[in-house]
């Protein structure tokens, strides 16, 4: 845990020492019971940082303490982690891809892999030759080692339908927001937000100014589909529009700039 937590300022200094501009901007997470019903589940997440040991960083916040950091409808207080932090996802992996390229790596692109068979138990424990074996529809490949990072996609590869199970999120964005509306919620920490609900709210506040704002309910595609059109499902992106008046009734109805989504990997147990 203590070096998963460590790996977000292992982030930003690969971002400063590769020169990526991905937006990288650490202001922690504020974990939001809005409601007396999430206040409970608050209590619980502060006992369980402290059986982890992380203890030295979360704290917990009443509801006047988090008022002065944002103003959010219905809070009774939150859970605060300093270690946390927002990147633009799409700015830090073309920024990867160069600087990786730039040190003799080669990327292949638009290459459809479709298997992959493991080096067996015994290579790995005695050292033998056997090594991992990647098939594409262009050919095959051997390495010393394959690093599977293909998140909720894994369980479209053959062999590992199962290994985990995919589960849309989807997000709306607003346009940027006024200076008076800004000053209304304050939200200056420019701290990640997220609730308590089993749907899990979560929200940051862009470097451009606008709201963003997603979360679960999009319905799970039977045999762990994968596929762009369910990128969208007009019936949760109405609820996160709704629910983004919820939290900040004061801003009214923001205007929506853009709509989507994607999965991500749930382990099945």
């Amino acid at each position: 845990v203590l070096a998963m937590r460590d790996t977000v300022d292992e982030v930003g200094r690969v971002c400063h020492d590769a020169g990526i501009d991905a937006d990288f901007r650490k202001g922690g997470m504020l974990r939001v019971a809005r409601g007396d019903h999430e206040v409970a589940a608050l209590q619980a997440g502060m006992v369980e940082h402290r059986r982890l040991g992380l203890d030295n960083g979360p704290v917990q916040l009443s509801a006047d303490d988090l008022e002065q950091r944002v103003r959010i409808a219905d809070a009774r207080g939150a859970l605060f982690d300093p270690n946390c932090a927002t990147i633009h996802p799409g700015h830090l992996v073309r920024g990867l891809a160069a600087a990786v390229e730039q040190r003799g790596a080669t990327l292949w692109e638009r290459t459809r892999i479709t298997r992959i068979d493991p080096a067996s138990d015994r290579a790995v424990t005695e050292g033998t030759g056997d090594r991992p074996l990647v098939h594409s529809r262009q050919g095959r490949i051997r390495a010393g080692m394959v690093v599977l990072a293909t998140e909720a996609w894994t369980a479209r590869l053959a062999g590992h339908r199962r290994s985990v199970l995919p589960i849309y999120s989807l997000i709306v964005l607003t346009e940027p927001l006024t200076d008076a509306q800004w000053a209304a919620i304050g939200w200056d920490g420019h701290e990640c937000l997220s609730s308590h609900r089993l749907t899990v709210d979560y929200l940051s506040r862009t470097t451009d100014g606008r709201i963003l704002f997603g979360g679960r309910g999009a319905p799970y595609h039977f045999g762990s589909r994968v596929a762009p059109r369910f990128d969208r499902h007009a019936a949760t992106h109405q609820t996160l529009r709704r629910m983004l008046t919820d939290w900040f009734p004061v801003l009214g109805t923001p205007r929506i700039a853009a709509e989507w989504g994607g999965p991500v990997a749930m382990p099945r147990d």
